[in-house]
């Protein structure tokens, strides 16, 4: 037989509650994932769906570390690393990628609510860094250059007949690559 919680069973339940609540919440606002504390709409989804949001978290997590791991990797390289006479990265042009990277992460699962693959992160010619996930349906490549003010580079291929390639201004790069990502996920 179910036996009714008592009055302060329910008082620990709620604190529970609220904590885990704000430990959440934290998190979300240390990785930049929200701008403000959580809404009233924003706390019953969590309630109601806790799994996707620990998920992502977890997921945002290891894409962090991934991607400094890469990163230090990268700025170990020196000029000439290759023997072909290649420079030595900008820690800047890496912060822009990783940037890139974790906003695409973050806004696409704000939209869709769905994970994308860590991408590959790797050194490109003339201290550019190269971006490309590689999965089932389809590749997209950008390069991100190193001085700031130079469109990034993409090529995306879905395996089939739609093929894209191009430069963008690295502002707007977000709003036109993850639509396309989207559309062949």
């Amino acid at each position: 037989m179910n036996e009714v919680p008592k009055e302060n069973e329910l008082k620990k339940i709620k604190i529970d509650v609220e904590f885990n609540l704000l430990k959440i919440q934290d998190e979300l606002l240390n990785y930049k994932i929200i701008e403000k504390e959580l809404s009233n709409e924003e706390i019953e989804e969590i309630i109601n769906n806790p799994k996707e949001i620990l998920n992502f978290l977890k997921f945002f997590k290891l894409l962090r570390k991934d991607l400094e791991a890469k990163k230090k990797k990268i700025l170990s390289l020196r000029d000439n690393w290759d023997g072909e006479g290649s420079v030595s990265y900008n820690e800047e042009t890496l912060n822009r990628s990783i940037a890139f990277i974790e906003n695409i992460s973050k806004n696409y699962w704000k939209k869709f609510k769905l994970i994308i693959p860590i991408p590959d992160m790797f050194p490109g010619i003339d201290g550019d860094i190269d971006i490309d996930w590689k999965i089932e349906n389809f590749e997209l490549l950008i390069t991100i250059p190193n001085n700031s003010e130079e469109p990034a580079g993409f090529y995306g291929d879905d395996y089939k007949e739609n093929k894209i390639k191009g430069t963008i201004n690295q502002k707007i790069l977000d709003a036109v690559i993850i639509p396309w990502m989207k559309i062949f996920q």
